[in-house]
């Protein structure tokens, strides 16, 4: 799957009622963030289909989505356990020195003495902060990702997360 130009938002993971309705889990944030969006993406049978939203809903803590052309529950059931998409044309433009967290996938994460932890292969949300995964050779290194704090700088063009991180703390 080329997913280039397209960023995860989510992922059916249920369904709610006989109408066409499915549960989301969502990777916005905030949750609900998701149901800014007036189409979504999902990569099924080897291609990119777009996803009219018609409605947005919520069924107790769950989100749930209706799509366009799906009128029953046995329409949406084969799109169960799909992931959802946007275009990175969706984004919000950002202002000067803000990125998204998808901007940082892959990029080197090292300490201000030029030690190397990896790259960044993925976020984990915990209750006080995020925490950054970095991967080198096949090891993982949590990083909390505390802007001003453990974070002294990102990047983008040079491709690099500078962190106020000892190597021995892996």
């Amino acid at each position: 799957m080329d997913n280039t130009g397209k960023i995860a938002v989510g992922k059916i993971n249920g369904f709610q009622g006989l109408k066409g309705y499915v549960k989301v889990f969502s990777e916005t944030r905030p949750r609900d963030a998701i149901f800014g969006y007036d189409h979504l993406f999902v990569f099924r049978n080897n291609a990119w289909q777009k996803l009219q939203v018609e409605d947005t809903t919520y069924a107790g803590k769950s989100l749930t989505i209706k799509f366009k052309g799906f009128i029953d529950r046995t329409a949406i059931e084969p799109y169960y356990g799909l992931e959802l998409f946007i275009e990175n044309s969706q984004l919000e433009e950002l202002e000067e020195g803000e990125f998204y967290l998808a901007d940082l996938m892959g990029l080197t994460v090292k300490n201000e003495a030029g030690f190397i932890f990896g790259e960044v292969t993925e976020f984990l949300e915990t209750g006080a902060n995020d925490v950054l995964v970095a991967k080198k050779n096949g090891q993982e290194c949590l990083i909390p990702f505390t802007v001003g704090h453990t974070v002294i700088k990102v990047d983008l063009e040079a491709k690099e997360i500078l962190v106020d991180w000892d190597e021995d703390d892996i």
